[in-house]
């Protein structure tokens, strides 16, 4: 149950990012779907996670998002202050986002990641 309980919560944050998706499952939200298939990704503090962790990241949105849509993630780099695109914190925090889709684009700390789990649900440390 604990697992299952923090992947979900890095699940949701990350499943924030709708694109552009025909299935007969669900639906996207129209006002909130990218206008271009290349969506840039940069991480605001790149002190607070290794290369590992946000490798974690790129790969699993690879094997998701990039293999099952049109769209691509590009850039993943350090944030600047104008950077567009999905802003990526690393924070102890729960897992979030402050949008759907392009409700992100630029919003500084848009997306908030916790690859530590020491202060909050520290439950999660075993399953990092």
């Amino acid at each position: 149950m604990i697992k299952r309980n923090c992947i979900l919560a890095i699940g949701l944050a990350l499943s924030s990012i709708i694109v552009h998706a025909e299935t007969d499952d669900g639906y996207a939200l129209s006002t909130a779907i990218w206008d271009d298939s290349n969506i840039n990704v940069c991480w605001e503090n790149t002190s607070h996670s290794s290369a590992l962790q946000r490798s974690w990241i790129t790969t699993a949105i690879q094997n998701t998002w990039e293999k099952e849509s049109d769209v691509n993630f590009i850039g993943w780099g350090q944030c600047n202050a104008s950077s567009d695109g999905i802003r990526i914190q690393v924070n102890d925090s729960g897992p979030h986002t402050k949008g759907l889709g392009n409700q992100l684009d630029g919003t500084i700390n848009g997306m908030v990641l916790n690859f530590t789990y020491a202060n909050w649900s520290p439950s999660c440390q075993s399953n990092i």
